[in-house]
């Protein structure tokens, strides 16, 4: 049997894959850029979690302290709760303490 130059190309290549080489692509670039925005995600958190580098030079003071007495504030309202099948009840009373003087206790009630 005689080959034509037709049938000596078709021998000569390979068949080609359809499809798969696009998905491939789009799997590999989506898997980069979740790590780059992960890798991001956790350079801005240490950074605002004071982790990162030596490369800031803001230092946080540390408050002063509040040298007033301890005062306390009672909630009005009592809490009440019905107890599981038991026809009972549960009420609870609460009062706060804090130092931060009037504002605080204005800003409770």
């Amino acid at each position: 049997m005689a080959t034509t130059s037709a049938d000596s190309d078709a021998a000569a290549k390979p068949p080609k894959a359809k499809g798969g080489g696009g998905k491939t692509v789009l799997i590999v670039l989506a898997a980069t850029l979740g790590a780059a925005a992960g890798g991001f995600g956790a350079v801005i958190a240490a950074g605002a979690l004071g982790l990162g580098g030596g490369a800031s030079t803001h230092v946080r003071e540390a408050p002063e302290p509040v040298a007033s007495a301890i005062e306390y504030v009672e909630i009005d309202q009592a809490f009440t709760s019905n107890l599981a099948d038991t026809g009972r009840y549960l009420q609870v009373r609460l009062s706060l303490s804090h130092r931060g003087g009037a504002a605080i206790a204005a800003a409770i009630t």
